[in-house]
């Protein structure tokens, strides 16, 4: 288990003032997820569900100055963005951003997948697919133009054999006699 996932099991302990009966269960030997479980007397398909990233997201808010908070909102108000039910998230945007306030796990999801971010948290997306990059020619057809290439001229074979420079000369001059010139 890594340290931040244990941290969190101890803060939600503190929280639910159950800390005491956890740490006694692990030095006892149990787990740390299951004296969690016993000490909460909850089933564990109770974290990570949208009820609690919701308790969580609420007590972040909550632990913001109310000045912090005022700003905020105003902000989003202003934005034309309804704050009621919904707690902002800056991995998704700024304060004037509507996909940054969210209600649930499945507005995260929604706005990552819009905007093509990574997200990891109690929520994970990873949803950035990068610039994409065009291939010229099949690998496979390539390999197959070298060969024949190679196994017409025994010197260019045995150059190809001695230099990477020389095989990659080759491979780009058959991408370019094979294929459209770039753009």
């Amino acid at each position: 288990m890594n340290s931040q996932r244990l941290k969190s099991i101890e803060h939600d302990m503190d929280i639910a003032g159950v800390r005491d009966i956890y740490d006694a269960m692990v030095s006892e030997g149990q787990s740390p997820n299951m004296a969690a479980m016993l000490a909460l007397q909850q089933p564990p398909g109770s974290w990570n569900t949208n009820s609690d990233f919701n308790r969580r997201e609420n007590s972040r808010m909550s632990g913001m100055e109310d000045d912090q908070i005022d700003k905020v909102v105003r902000i989003a108000k202003r934005a034309g963005i309804s704050t009621h039910g919904k707690t902002y998230n800056g991995q998704l945007g700024k304060y004037d951003d509507p996909g940054a306030w969210v209600s649930g796990t499945g507005d995260v999801k929604d706005t990552a997948i819009r905007k093509g971010l990574t997200v990891k948290g109690a929520v994970n997306v990873d949803a950035y697919a990068g610039p994409k990059k065009k291939i010229r020619i099949a690998p496979d057809i390539l390999d197959g133009l070298e060969k024949r290439a190679r196994s017409k001229n025994a010197k260019l074979d045995e150059k190809c054999k001695k230099s990477d420079n020389a095989r990659i000369e080759l491979r780009e001059r058959l991408t370019n006699k094979h294929t459209k010139p770039k753009d």
